[in-house]
């Protein structure tokens, strides 16, 4: 093909394109392709250099931000912990996520555009870290060999505590165990509760292996996401350590739970509260734990850490289908309700009285929270929401539906359920 063909092909494709051409690429095209590809580059008025020498980084609780190859790479430089990991974007598209362990620098290598992640590869000091990003950036290969790969993993341990988290990956570190620690919607990973284990414990699962297809992309962590599990993932060839680290957690949580037991009546509160903080780090899904630190948390008259409790408790006992002790926590959250001075705690705490009273089948109870709520709070997003729901589910007036459905979507034109609301409108129209 002539030269001039040749550009004029290359005319066609965009700097991506061009770029990708002359990196990642380039095996597959001959030596006066990639020269035209260059060429056309320069015409538009740029270097390859230029060009892959822009990646974006990011991190929780630090905006995303577009810097030089030097400057990121530098950042591995900075204090970081499980859930300060970085996350870098090369030119063409593709993020690698940098989570440092004790032993180890983990990376997650996730192409643009999908959504599971392709490699995991760890690599034992800073230095092998740098270069290997720096290779990632520039787009070369990497040239890594096999046997740091891992495709089979098994989930050890998943819950919405960090702090539990944090436990598992101090044990392993001390294993010299490899492991991934992952955020994730709670409907991410199946998981099923470990026999020996009771009930209310962290779900663990075993014997149910996972390989890389199956692990979701990365979000940025977010400490605070109420709609999140952190899960802990090991390679399948480290089985018997996991055990060993299960089986030592468990065995503290029963000393605490023995040393709860034997506490003479009318020991300080204090002591006792300080033993349920011990056993919520090892056990935080444990909802009869949580709502006996609320009601040690109410007796010390901190009323306002009671209701966080209580409601921690409520949300628990959902997530377990728990619906039995509904009552027991609906009663504890109004009896703190009327000591709660801050405006946005009482309105916390009707939510919850709101979600308990919809799920007994209380109707009216529900509509008299979410007014309340409403009263307090005008233009509450998920009291519209749930009024109008209400309305349309539970009485002939659609004028209601209406009215707390047109108001949730000016509150939030972009929610998820916005076009399934709008149709439901639509709907009412046509009736």
């Amino acid at each position: 093909m002539t030269h001039d063909k040749l550009m004029a092909q290359c005319k066609t494709l965009d700097e991506r394109e061009l770029v990708s051409i002359l990196t990642r690429d380039r095996a597959q095209y001959e030596d006066d392709f990639r020269e035209a590809a260059a060429e056309m580059l320069d015409q538009r008025g740029h270097s390859l250099d230029s060009l892959i020498n822009k990646v974006t980084v990011w991190r929780y609780n630090i905006a995303e931000a577009t810097v030089t190859i030097g400057e990121a790479v530098a950042s591995l430089n900075e204090p970081s912990g499980l859930d300060q990991a970085w996350y870098f974007t090369h030119y063409l598209g593709d993020t690698v996520m940098v989570q440092r362990q004790e032993a180890y620098w983990a990376f997650h290598y996730y192409p643009a555009d999908h959504d599971q992640v392709q490699k995991v590869f760890f690599l034992e000091n800073q230095h092998d870290a740098e270069n290997i990003l720096t290779d990632f950036l520039r787009l070369d290969d990497l040239n890594l060999d096999e046997d740091i790969f891992f495709y089979e993993w098994q989930v050890l341990g998943q819950t919405a505590s960090f702090t539990h988290i944090e436990q598992i990956a101090a044990r392993l570190d001390k294993l010299d165990v490899c492991y991934l620690v992952e955020q994730v919607s709670h409907d991410a990973v199946e998981v099923q509760t470990r026999d020996q284990m009771p009930y209310h414990g962290p779900q663990v699962v075993t014997g149910r292996i996972y390989d890389m297809n199956r692990l979701p992309r990365l979000q940025a962590f977010h400490l605070d996401r109420p709609d999140a599990l952190f899960v802990v993932l090991v390679p399948t060839k480290f089985d018997l350590h996991t055990e060993s680290v299960l089986n030592e957690l468990e065995g503290v949580a029963d000393s605490l739970y023995a040393r709860l037991e034997e506490l003479p009546a009318g020991e300080e509160l204090e002591t006792q509260l300080a033993l349920h903080e011990e056993l919520e780090v090892l056990r935080p899904d444990d909802a009869e734990l949580m709502y006996n630190k609320g009601g040690i948390l109410y007796d010390l008259k901190r009323y306002a850490d009671a209701a966080d409790t209580w409601l921690s408790t409520l949300s628990l006992d959902i997530d377990h289908s728990a619906l039995s002790n509904l009552d027991r926590t609906g009663t504890s959250l109004k009896e703190v309700l009327p000591q709660l001075d801050n405006v946005s705690k009482q309105i916390a705490v009707r939510h919850g009285l709101a979600a308990t009273d919809a799920l007994r089948d209380e109707i009216p109870d529900a509509f008299e929270q979410f007014q309340a709520i409403l009263a307090l709070q005008p233009d509450d997003a998920i009291a519209h929401l749930n009024l109008g729901y209400l309305y349309y589910e539970h009485t002939e007036e659609s004028h209601h539906t209406r009215t707390h459905l047109e108001h949730y979507l000016t509150i939030e034109p972009e929610a998820d359920d916005a076009d399934a609301i709008r149709e439901l409108l639509d709907n009412l129209d046509a009736s």
